[in-house]
């Protein structure tokens, strides 16, 4: 964003505008309701991480603004693996980072689902109604 803005004629400011919208982005998402509820219950008997597409300290902002950051024992942005999901890469990143003897995804579209799935990982495709029924999905009890 900062290279974004220095690029265009006249901006003096580009690290002032990034660091707006940066801080405008994290305002404008909103965990679902009973998100932290839900993400409690989770990671008391389960490591969680988050994999995500987005820029990673972006991401890492957002997680630490909405003070979920606590929940998750690592965070991979698919930029340090070297590849966007569905690609291999961000999933065996998080495996390296999180070493477990099995692995799901919860993500909220096909990219995260599909290269779940590519990788041998449980897939459960989230649609913002809540977390309640996850360990069923995962044939959790």
């Amino acid at each position: 964003m900062r290279r974004a803005f220095t690029s265009v004629i006249g901006c003096s400011k580009s690290d002032q505008l990034a660091e707006e919208l940066r801080r405008q982005e994290a305002r404008a998402c909103h965990p679902p309701e009973g998100a932290y509820r839900d993400l409690e219950r989770l990671s008391a008997d389960d490591s969680l991480g988050v994999l995500t597409n987005g820029v990673p300290e972006w991401q890492r902002y957002k997680l630490r603004e909405h003070d979920l950051e606590q929940y998750f024992d690592a965070i991979v942005a698919s930029y340090e693996a070297g590849a966007h999901k569905p690609n291999a890469a961000p999933y065996r990143a998080a495996e390296r980072r999180l070493p477990a003897d099995t692995y799901a995804m919860i993500g909220d579209d096909e990219a995260d689902t599909d290269g779940a799935r590519n990788v041998g990982w449980t897939a459960y495709r989230y649609d913002g109604g809540g977390f309640g029924d996850v360990p069923v999905v995962l044939d959790r009890e």
